[in-house]
């Protein structure tokens, strides 16, 4: 359901937040008159408050809710926390489009709230939120995780979405995201959108090991290689994701780390070393393959040449003979999808949280 004739009246408010209510207010009525009788839809089924660090950022985080609202209607909140500075001030948005037959309208409000005033947001946000909501909280860009603001933010959301493909650097993010999960266990479901980004590469590599006699080779596996397009020589978060999440099923512990080029664990039966390459260029971060050596036999999953939706293969190598399977082709993902598909999560992610407690546990270079 898509909107369409989408149009906005905004207002300059003060960071006050009764009287950015109080503009909002006007604004519906403005509205309201000026639609000479057409029924207009004041929707609201959650609290979405989008963080930014950058301008730039808060302009994406505004068209990606645009187009959540045709879907997910939320009340609209992004703040801006310019470390660079600049005039601290908040602006009220009502934002409005025809979806089907009716007119949908949604409220944004963006809070610019630049250097030590980036402590208060907390303050400024909680009497913003309407009552009785669910309250998501959406890191646009690289969150710094570890800043004490952060953890007053968490305290008013029910459900937390981060993107580990905006992370500079994903093994420090993902410790630092680890220990977030396990202090707010119990009050904030924590999803990822590079996750869901995944199901793909989980689901070629589950269906590799689907016959009884290539399971039996799972407790064989010593070697692995994921090797990802170039990331300024640091792992991937596609290729950590993929990493935790085999070590997860297949109960393998991490015990250490050779820098940025790989890790080692101990499983069930030995130790299996994992190692983090960098492949052609491509799109920054995205993974192209993933080897499992198991004695003389290899599996595989590799992305398609050439495809332009990168569609993902499996073979199996034995003896110099390869046994090719099917291809995967991805859902092809958009931000406002992956944001509809995590806010639609009611429950903690458990195969999300075990992945990320073993990335949490390879130190960092």
């Amino acid at each position: 359901m898509e909107q369409s004739g989408a149009s906005a009246v905004q207002r300059a408010a003060p960071l006050d937040p009764l009287r950015i209510q109080q503009i909002l207010d006007d604004l519906w009525r403005e509205y309201r008159a000026q639609q000479a009788g057409v029924p207009v839809a004041r929707a609201r089924l959650a609290n979405l408050i989008s963080f930014c660090r950058t301008r730039e950022e808060s302009d994406e985080a505004s068209r990606v809710v645009t187009r959540l609202n045709a879907v997910r209607p939320v009340r609209s909140i992004v703040v801006v926390a310019d470390e660079a500075g600049g005039a601290a001030d908040a602006e009220a948005s009502l934002r409005c489009g025809l979806t089907g037959v009716n007119h949908v309208c949604f409220e944004e409000i963006v809070i610019h709230a630049p250097g030590d005033l980036a402590r208060t947001i907390p303050s400024l946000v909680e009497p913003l939120t309407v009552t009785d909501l669910p309250v998501y909280l959406w890191f646009v860009g690289d969150p710094p995780l570890s800043d004490p603001g952060i953890e007053r933010l968490l305290g008013l959301a029910d459900r937390v979405v981060t993107d580990s493909h905006t992370f500079t650097d994903p093994l420090r993010r993902f410790h630092a995201l680890a220990d977030l999960v396990r202090r707010h266990t119990g009050s904030c479901v924590f999803t990822e959108m590079t996750w869901t980004r995944m199901g793909t590469w989980r689901e070629a590599v589950g269906k590799l090991f689907d016959p009884m006699p290539s399971r039996e080779f799972l407790p064989r596996i010593k070697k692995v290689r994921m090797t990802s397009a170039r990331s300024a020589g640091i792992p991937s978060d596609r290729s950590l994701v993929m990493t935790g999440w085999l070590a997860a099923r297949l109960g393998w512990k991490a015990v250490s780390s050779n820098g940025t080029e790989g890790a080692a664990f101990e499983g069930p039966e030995g130790a299996i070393e994992v190692t983090w390459a960098e492949g052609p260029p491509a799109a920054r971060g995205h993974l192209l393959g993933i080897t499992m050596q198991a004695g003389e036999v290899e599996f595989r999953v590799s992305r398609v040449q050439d495809d332009p939706l990168g569609a993902v293969r499996s073979s199996i190598m034995c003896s110099g003979d390869e046994q090719t399977g099917p291809a995967y082709s991805p859902a092809i993902w958009q931000t406002h999808e992956l944001l509809c598909n995590a806010l639609e999560i009611r429950t903690p992610f458990r195969d999300w949280e075990d992945a990320l407690n073993v990335i949490a546990g390879i130190a960092p270079a």
